[in-house]
C-alpha cells in the first residue's frame, strides 16, 4: 500500500475531482461532470427557497428583539442575545446570497463572497451555542438548586468572551482556503465534541435536580413572586430549559456529523484511482449536507419560544397597554399643619359663635356626590397621620394603576412652594 505525500491532506477542489483537463494543442481543456448534489446546493442558496428562508429568519429575529424589551434580566437574554447577534448576521448574507443568485445566477465573486460569510456567521453562531450550553444549563441548574438568581452583572461577561470565540474559531475554518484549514476543522471537532458530552452529563443532572428540589412553601409563594418568579418557578423553568438547550443543540449535533465527515477518511491508498473515488463520494455528501444545513438556524430561532422568559414576554406583552397614561389626581391638599413642632396639635382658631337665626323650617339640603371621595372611595387622611414642618403647605397626589382594579397605584407627597395655588381635584 502507498501513502499520501501530504499526511493530513486538506479536501480536494470540485474541479480536481469531476473534471478532466487535457492538452490540445498547447493549450488545456477542461471537462468537468459535476454531480446533482452541486446544483441542488446552488438552486436552494442561490434562488426563492434561500430568500424565503432567510426571510423567516429575519422575522423571527426582529419579534426577539421585540420581545427582549419585556424579557427578564436573567440568563436566558443573556444567552439568546448573544446567540442571535451572529445569527441574524448570517440571516442577511443569506437573504443577499438569495437574492443575487436569483437575479445574477448563483456563480461569481459576489455570490461566493456572500456565501463565504454566510458561513463565517452561521459557524460562529453553532460555536456560541455549543459553549454557551453548557454555561446555560449550568446556571439553570445552580438557580433551581439554591434558589438564587445571578446578577445581569455576572452573566453578561460570561457569555460575551463567546463571541469573541466563536468568531475566532469559525474565521480560522471558514476564510481560510480548503485545503489549509484541516487544523482548524479538528478544533472545531474537538469543541463540538467536548460540549456534546457535557451537555448530556448536565441533562442528566437536570433530571436529577427537577426531581429532587421541591417548590417553595405556599405561605412563601407571594413573597418569591414579588422578589423574582425566575427563583420561584425554577424547578419549571429548569425543564423547559432542557427541552430548549436539546432543540438548540441539533445545529451542533449536525455540524458535528459533518466534521467527521469531513476529518476522518483514510490516508493508505492502494492507488489514486481508489483515492479519486473515495474523494468523489466525500465530496457528494458534503454537498448533500450543505444544502440540508440552510434549514438549520430554523431550529435556533423556534427554540426561543419553548424556553419560560419568552413566554413570559409574551405575555406582558398581551396585556401592555398603548393607550392608557398614568394620570396624577390631586386629591387632597393641606394648607395648616397637622402637628406643631413640638409634636402637639395646634389649638383650633377661636370663633364667635354669630347669634342663633330664627326658628324656621329649612328642608336638608341635598349634598352633591364629592369627586375626591368618588375616585378615592376607601382613602381617609386623619390628623396625625403624616408629620410636616409647621407652615408648608403639603399636597398629597395619587396616580391611578393601569389595571382596572386600581391595582399599582401610586401615592406621592411633596411640598408646594408658597404662593402656588394647587387645584383640588383635576
Amino acid at each position: 500500500m502507498s501513502m499520501d505525500s501530504n499526511p493530513v491532506p486538506g479536501l480536494p477542489l470540485l474541479t480536481e475531482i469531476f473534471c478532466n483537463v487535457t492538452k490540445v494543442k498547447k493549450k488545456k481543456l477542461a471537462t468537468c461532470d459535476f454531480p446533482d448534489a452541486l446544483y441542488t446546493k446552488k438552486s436552494f442558496y442561490g434562488g426563492i427557497p434561500g430568500a424565503g428562508l432567510g426571510t423567516i429568519e429575519i422575522l423571527l429575529v426582529a419579534i426577539f428583539v421585540i420581545l427582549s424589551f419585556k424579557m427578564k434580566n436573567d440568563i436566558t437574554k443573556c444567552f439568546l442575545t448573544v446567540v442571535y447577534i451572529p445569527l441574524g448576521i448570517s440571516s442577511i448574507f443569506k437573504m443577499a446570497c438569495a437574492l443575487y443568485g436569483t437575479l445574477q445566477g448563483a456563480y461569481g465573486t459576489f455570490y461566493m463572497t456572500f456565501l463565504m460569510f454566510y458561513n463565517f456567521f452561521y459557524m460562529a453562531t453553532v460555536v456560541i451555542v455549543s459553549i454557551g450550553s453548557v454555561i446555560y444549563l449550568s446556571g439553570m441548574i445552580v438557580i433551581a438548586r439554591k434558589r438564587q438568581n445571578f446578577e445581569m452583572g455576572s452573566m453578561w461577561p460570561s457569555f460575551c468572551p463567546l463571541l469573541l470565540i466563536g468568531l475566532l474559531l469559525s474565521g480560522s475554518y471558514t476564510l481560510v482556503f480548503s485545503k489549509f484549514n484541516q487544523l482548524p476543522a479538528a478544533a472545531l471537532f474537538f469543541c463540538f465534541m467536548l460540549s456534546t458530552i457535557a451537555v448530556l452529563v448536565l441533562l442528566l443532572v437536570s433530571i436529577c435536580v427537577g426531581f429532587i428540589c421541591s417548590k417553595p412553601k405556599k405561605s412563601d409563594a407571594a413573597a418569591n413572586i414579588a422578589v423574582d418568579p425566575v427563583i420561584y418557578d425554577a424547578r419549571s423553568r429548569l425543564g423547559f430549559g432542557a427541552g430548549f438547550v436539546i432543540l438548540m443543540n441539533i445545529p451542533v449535533w449536525f455540524e458535528l456529523y459533518y466534521k467527521i465527515t469531513e476529518l476522518f477518511c483514510p490516508y493508505l491508498w492502494t492507488d489514486d484511482a481508489e483515492k479519486t473515488v473515495f474523494y468523489r463520494a466525500q465530496s457528494i455528501e458534503m454537498l448533500t449536507m450543505d444544502t440540508i444545513r440552510i434549514f438549520m438556524s430554523l431550529f435556533l430561532l423556534i427554540a426561543m419560544f419553548l424556553n419560560s422568559s419568552t413566554r413570559f414576554a409574551i405575555l406582558s406583552w398581551k396585556h401592555h397597554s398603548f393607550s392608557k397614561k398614568n394620570q396624577k389626581i390631586f386629591i387632597a391638599t393641606q394648607k395648616i399643619p397637622l402637628l406643631q413642632e413640638n409634636d402637639k396639635k395646634p389649638d383650633p382658631p377661636v370663633e364667635v359663635a354669630p347669634p342663633p337665626p330664627p326658628a324656621t323650617i329649612v328642608p336638608p339640603p341635598i349634598q352633591a356626590p364629592n369627586p375626591q371621595q368618588q375616585f378615592a372611595s376607601g382613602m381617609s387622611f386623619q390628623p396625625g397621620m403624616v408629620q410636616f414642618p409647621q407652615h408648608m403647605q403639603t399636597t398629597i397626589v395619587y396616580t391611578p394603576g393601569v389595571h382596572p382594579s386600581g391595582a399599582g397605584g401610586s401615592m406621592t407627597i411633596g411640598a408646594t412652594p408658597p404662593g402656588l395655588i394647587v387645584p383640588e381635584h383635576k
